[in-house]
């Protein structure tokens, strides 16, 4: 008999997460097919899915964007907008829909 360990939890962090009852009962189904907990089942899946994002942990930048990063660190070459509008103008994006 395979022993399933549980996902390691912090304590004193939550999630709510709001679903129709229909949803409720598939989330539980897919968790009772694990042999998981509803919780254990969603943050396997926050795992699963962190690991094949680009942004995961494994990302690594490059070194013109290490650069940027070290710069605005010290508080170089930024810019500021008096408001949102002007932002969206500056890096040439409709204002009002947020688009090119």
């Amino acid at each position: 008999m395979e022993i399933k360990r549980k996902h390691p939890r912090v304590k004193g962090s939550r999630l709510s997460i709001d679903c129709s009852i229909d949803q409720k009962r598939k989330i539980k189904m897919l968790a009772a097919l694990e042999d998981k907990s509803i919780t254990d089942l969603i943050l396997s899946l926050v795992d699963e899915r962190f690991e094949r994002c680009p942004l995961g942990h494994h990302h690594i930048p490059n070194s013109e964007t290490i650069k940027v990063l070290e710069a605005t660190d010290r508080g170089e070459d930024l810019e500021e907008y008096e408001t949102e509008e002007e932002f969206w103008k500056a890096i040439g994006r409709d204002v009002k829909t947020k688009e090119r």
